[in-house]
């Protein structure tokens, strides 16, 4: 139990650690509010739709928090219909790349955090057997999306399968 415990906060600290980072980034360039993020945005006019989809990614693959967090102050910026367009081209985007990230590295993570194949392969069964498990998880909201779209990659979930979900909830 106190390795699962340590490999839990290991992962946490990483994790906290990149969000620290893209957070310093965003507040030395000055995105770190609407008003900064509407003046960034003005100057970069040309790319301003490329920032918000890019902020979405980032949030999605690399900070574990709603999404709100960016289509807010997107909103803001670019109005309520482009920013729907953005965030959503956004999400997509890190959805996939978390998908991919689960299907492919994840389950030696799981295994690594579980520290036991026999479990990591069982709760990639009960993941996989389970179909509403990833519709029914977006919609409730207990368990993080990011987390429900990794795990879904690491229990081979169909692909398509999961994009379409992903895009109606």
């Amino acid at each position: 139990m106190k390795k699962i415990l340590l490999k839990v906060l290991i992962f946490l600290v990483i994790v906290c650690t990149i969000g620290s980072v893209i957070y310093l980034i965003m507040h030395l360039t000055g995105i770190d509010t609407i008003d900064g993020l509407q003046e960034f945005c003005n100057k970069y006019k040309g790319y301003s739709y490329t920032i918000i989809i890019c902020l979405q990614v980032i949030q999605v693959v690399f900070i574990p928090i709603s999404n709100q967090i960016i289509t807010i102050p997107a909103i803001a910026v670019l109005g309520m219909f482009h920013a729907f367009i953005c965030s959503f081209i956004g999400i997509e985007i890190g959805t996939v790349i978390l998908y991919f990230i689960g299907r492919y590295g994840g389950g030696k993570f799981l295994q690594w955090l579980l520290g036991d194949k026999e479990k990591a392969e069982k709760v990639k069964s009960l993941i996989n057997s389970r179909r509403l498990f990833y519709p029914v998880g977006m919609l409730i909201a207990i368990i993080p999306d990011d987390l429900l779209t990794t795990l879904a990659g690491v229990a081979k979930m169909n692909f398509w399968y999961i994009l379409i979900v992903s895009a109606i909830t």
